[in-house]
């Protein structure tokens, strides 16, 4: 078993053993030092467009957040998986619905009419999944590096929530890992040197 593989069992089980109810309350804390934060950004204008994800058990909770983008108007996509690619997509027209994908998240289905595509170059923000992470953005995801290969296509400003116990010293990445630029977590704000030019460019837009 890899280092990485081990740390991931590792928190995995941390995380497998933490009551709901605390993992809500942790999650609304997240939520709320991210608004806040994000807010003093500046004057971000609303037509975002916003990859975000559907939060699987154990993870923190992302339907608040998304509810609370979508009020200041930006545009939300989320993954679509097929056999080694990611995408990200949103309903354009019709009934669609969310299926368990390959990834182990759910990810948008169309039951009738148009799903639609975004070039990774229009994405303005991508909020990133992990089950470990270091105080650097390294992290380790969930071992079959969708959004690795996602991320490497296009400067993206990359946003991942953490519990506490999910943070480590240090991760020792791989050469194909990307970082994610902002891990906020109940009690951490964590920001890349990266980030500051990054916000920079999509406050120029």
């Amino acid at each position: 078993m890899s280092v990485q593989a081990a740390l991931r069992k590792k928190i995995l089980k941390i995380r497998k053993a933490q009551s709901p109810e605390l993992l809500d309350q942790s999650s609304k804390n997240i939520f709320h030092r991210f608004i806040k934060e994000f807010s003093d950004l500046g004057p971000l204008r609303s037509s975002l467009k916003i990859a975000l994800f559907r939060a699987m058990p154990g993870e923190v909770r992302t339907q608040e957040l998304a509810e609370t983008l979508t009020e200041r108007g930006a545009t939300l996509y989320y993954p679509q998986v097929s056999g080694l690619e990611m995408k990200m997509v949103r309903p354009a027209s019709g009934i669609f619905s969310w299926q368990m994908s390959d990834l182990g998240f759910e990810d948008l289905r169309t039951l009738s009419g148009d799903l639609e595509t975004v070039d990774p170059h229009n994405i303005d923000v991508v909020f990133v999944p992990g089950v470990v992470f270091d105080h650097q953005g390294n992290r380790v995801g969930r071992g079959k590096g969708f959004y690795d290969r996602y991320l490497s296509q296009s400067q993206f400003l990359t946003i991942s929530f953490a519990f506490d116990f999910q943070l480590v010293e240090a991760i020792t990445p791989q050469d194909w890992d990307q970082p994610v630029d902002w891990v906020l977590t109940e009690t951490q704000s964590l920001k890349r040197a990266s980030f500051s030019s990054k916000v920079a460019r999509i406050l120029a837009q």
